[in-house]
C-alpha cells in the first residue's frame, strides 16, 4: 500500500505471513508515517514504516508493502456512523443496488451512494465525476476532506 495514501487515524490490516501473521484481516488504527531512510534488499517494495496499533492499544511496526486496506462494504459503513436510506416494499432495483448513506446533522450532511453489487461507493463533487472507490480509509479521507473531522469506528474494532 502507498504511504502517500494513508493519514493518521485510517484504519488498514496488515498482511505479512513471516510476522503477526495472526494480526491478518484485523482492523488496525495508523498511529505513525515515517520514511525508511535506506532501502533494503529484503523489502525493495518498502519506503515507509507504518505504526498502528490494536483495539487494546498495542502498537506495531510494519513496512508499507505489507500494509493492505480493507474494502468497503455495508457493515463498515455502518461501523463508521452513516445511516443507511429505509427501503419499502416498492423500491425499484435499482434503489436496492444503490443504497443512499448519510451522516451528520442537517446542516452538514456528507451523503454518499453504495454499490450493493460491487461494494463500491461514490460521490458527486468538485468536477461532478462519479469516482467510484473501494475502501474505508478512502471514506475516511473524503470525510475528513470535505467536513474537516475524523470519521472512526462507532462501534469495537472487529476481524472483517
Amino acid at each position: 500500500m502507498k504511504a502517500k495514501d494513508l493519514r493518521l487515524g485510517n484504519l488498514v490490516t496488515i498482511d505479512n505471513e513471516q510476522h503477526w501473521s495472526e494480526l491478518k484481516g484485523k482492523a488496525m488504527v495508523v498511529v505513525g508515517l515515517e520514511k525508511i531512510k535506506q532501502s533494503s534488499f529484503s523489502y525493495p517494495l518498502s519506503n515507509y514504516w507504518i505504526s498502528i496499533e490494536d483495539e487494546g492499544g498495542t502498537e506495531y511496526f510494519q513496512s508499507n508493502e505489507f500494509i493492505k486496506p480493507i474494502s468497503i462494504t455495508m457493515e463498515w459503513i455502518r461501523k463508521l456512523g452513516f445511516v443507511f436510506e429505509t427501503l419499502n416494499e416498492d423500491s425499484t432495483p435499482t434503489q436496492r443496488k444503490y443504497r443512499k448513506a448519510v451522516i451528520g446533522s442537517d446542516s452538514i450532511p456528507f451523503k454518499i451512494e453504495f454499490d450493493t453489487y460491487n461494494e463500491s461507493f461514490t460521490l458527486d463533487f468538485v468536477e461532478r465525476k462519479l469516482i467510484n472507490y473501494n475502501y474505508v480509509h478512502e471514506l475516511q479521507n473524503l470525510y475528513n476532506l470535505h467536513t474537516r473531522l475524523e470519521l472512526s469506528e462507532s462501534i469495537e474494532v472487529d476481524a472483517f
